[in-house]
């Protein structure tokens, strides 16, 4: 079972998944930024990066539309499955996402954000 931490993230959900195939567990360490999130709210990044698993790409999500605002151009990430959300909880400091990703694989991924 891979363990990654990700400092740093935003809004990112993909790369981790994209980039380590074993990866079962994601800790995330970040300081919440209005500039990643929809409505400049904590529940708006929270909503994009639970709409990006579950569309399986970052075609609508928040910081991609900012991103295309400046630059014109952004790349569209995907992975090969939409995920299934299991489960979800915030207590505040920390919140804990379970899904499942490529359910023929039978693996439940846990996402873990430290936000400030």
């Amino acid at each position: 079972m891979t363990k990654v931490l990700y400092c740093g993230m935003a809004d990112d959900i993909l790369m981790p998944l994209l980039l380590i195939p074993d990866l079962l567990t994601l800790f995330v360490i970040d300081k919440f930024d209005l500039a990643f999130a929809r409505h400049e709210t904590w529940e708006g990044q929270k909503g994009d990066i639970i709409q990006i698993l579950v569309d399986g790409n970052n075609k609508s999500s928040w910081h991609r539309e900012e991103y295309l605002a400046y630059k014109k151009t952004a790349s569209i990430y995907s992975i090969d499955a939409p995920c299934t959300i299991l489960s979800k909880t915030d207590d505040g400091n920390i919140w804990t996402l379970e899904f499942e990703y490529m359910d023929m694989l039978l693996k439940i991924y846990k996402y873990i954000y430290f936000y400030m």
